[in-house]
């Protein structure tokens, strides 16, 4: 019967109250004591019963801290033992879930606040970011489209379909959403965020450095504004800007992996492999189901010649979910393999994804370079170069490709171009000593020799 009481819409438990109460408060003073007695005790009663369900939520609402989700999960499930239909404690149950990173259970709310309130914006908004960390995006673009059809301008659902669009290489559409989000209001962070990489990726990039003049004078740290300025500095090769951004990141922040990941590839670039790969491990133990970490991982492994580890981590992020990959990392792996014919098959793949991606036309031009089509690795690495002109990789395609013909000069001098813009990138170092000891100059030969044998020492210290 309490359970019933508890279960009535609040507007009827209110008016039940209201409707004893009220006339109790006008005639009691006029009764006497042995005729109180009964409505009196009968308002005691009713009085913590009609208002407990909203307690019960304010409770859990306003427990929330990084300490106090246990006891949120402890409100919400006696909450949920007496109105197992409240659809408002199913969402602070699931909230509480998300932040003790315990996502399948989350979603296991969510999808229950679903069926109980399909009506409601926030109920889909849920599912689909829960479907998002799971690395589901199939389902998160479904559960987020549904959402803005009950909320078209609501910048939090706005925010996810950006990410969702991201993620599964639309950039445009990510762009368009990003494009009706308040600058000044909810959710302007992470469009920021979201565009700025938008446009790293599609090489504008004094699109994304006139983002960089948008944000705050002073980033806090952990923030998403943190985030966008990591990403840029790294695409301008200022790798140790970076790592110095990374290291304000807190450990508990709910998204330190996206910190930990770009401090893995700036280590990875400074050739601290070591460094990298305890990043790597890091962001992987806090988002096991994300396939960037074991991506990150692969190139490390790559790079140390542990060619088979690094394949198996490639292949490791197509059992992870739904999410498309580029097979980026898994052309490099081949790559460093000598897998030409499956590298060309990755970089095809690639190339859908980020078709103004100067490191994915480096690497396509390699892989062309390796099966002897000169003319067009030659192409390849000349878009590459056009795209970033910042990016070591494009000048070392062409320089190979230049090497392939005997042209040993212009490999030579495309080489000094990609150490002027990276100098931290060890292989170009490599391959200008083999071109300048091909070309007879003994002396700069032996001098780039050493300067990789010393970088690859430094990334192979403590790394194995």
């Amino acid at each position: 019967m309490i359970k019933s009481f508890l279960n009535l819409p609040f507007w009827v438990r209110y008016a039940l109250y209201f409707s004893l109460g009220c006339p109790y408060a006008y005639f009691g003073p006029n009764m006497d004591l042995a005729s109180r007695v009964l409505p009196a005790v009968t308002l005691a009663v009713l009085l913590p019963l009609s208002f407990y369900p909203e307690l019960l939520r304010l409770l859990a609402r306003h427990s929330r801290s990084p300490n106090d989700d246990n006891l949120v999960e402890i409100i919400c499930n006696h909450s949920l033992d007496l109105m197992p239909g409240d659809c408002s404690i199913l969402l602070d149950h699931h909230d509480a879930l998300m932040a003790m990173k315990r996502y399948e259970e989350a979603k296991t709310y969510s999808d229950w606040a679903v069926r109980i309130a399909p009506k409601l914006w926030g109920t889909w908004y849920r599912s689909a970011v829960v479907a998002m960390w799971l690395n589901d995006y199939e389902s998160a673009a479904i559960n987020v489209e549904k959402a803005l059809e009950l909320a078209p301008s609501n910048s939090y659902g706005l925010v996810v379909r950006a990410a969702v669009r991201e993620s599964n290489g639309d950039l445009q559409g990510c762009l368009e959403d990003c494009a009706r989000i308040d600058p000044k209001g909810k959710g302007a962070a992470q469009m920021r965020m979201l565009s700025s990489r938008v446009h790293i990726r599609s090489a504008n990039f004094q699109a994304a450095k006139d983002i960089m003049g948008k944000l705050p004078k002073r980033i806090k740290a952990g923030s998403d504004d943190a985030v966008t300025l990591a990403y840029f500095r790294f695409c301008q090769n200022q790798f140790s800007e970076v790592l110095t951004i990374c290291a304000q990141e807190p450990d508990d922040h709910s998204a330190a992996y996206w910190f930990l990941d770009i401090q893995a590839s700036s280590y990875r670039r400074l050739n601290e492999g070591a460094l990298a790969l305890k990043s790597i491990s890091r962001s992987i133990a806090m988002r096991p189901e994300r396939t960037d970490g074991y991506e990150e991982k692969a190139l490390v492994l790559a790079d140390a010649g542990l060619l088979n580890q690094a394949l198996v981590g490639c292949k490791r992020t197509e059992v992870l979910g739904k999410k498309k990959t580029s097979r980026t990392a898994e052309a490099y792996v081949r790559f460093r393999r000598g897998e030409f014919e499956e590298m060309l098959e990755c970089t095809q793949v690639a190339i859908t994804f980020l078709p103004k991606s100067a490191y994915v036309r480096a690497l396509h031009s390699l892989a062309l370079a390796g099966l002897e089509r000169v003319d067009e690795a030659m192409e390849e690495a000349i878009k590459a170069t056009e795209l970033h002109s910042l990016e070591a990789l494009g000048w070392y395609a062409l320089a190979d490709a230049h090497l392939k013909q005997d042209q040993l000069e212009q490999a030579i001098k495309c080489l000094d171009t990609g150490l002027e813009a990276d100098p931290h990138y060890r292989f170009s170092y490599q391959l200008r000593a083999e071109a300048h000891r091909r070309a007879g100059h003994k002396v700069e030969a032996d001098s780039d020799q050493s300067k990789f044998d010393q970088l690859q020492l430094q990334f192979m210290a403590d790394l194995l």
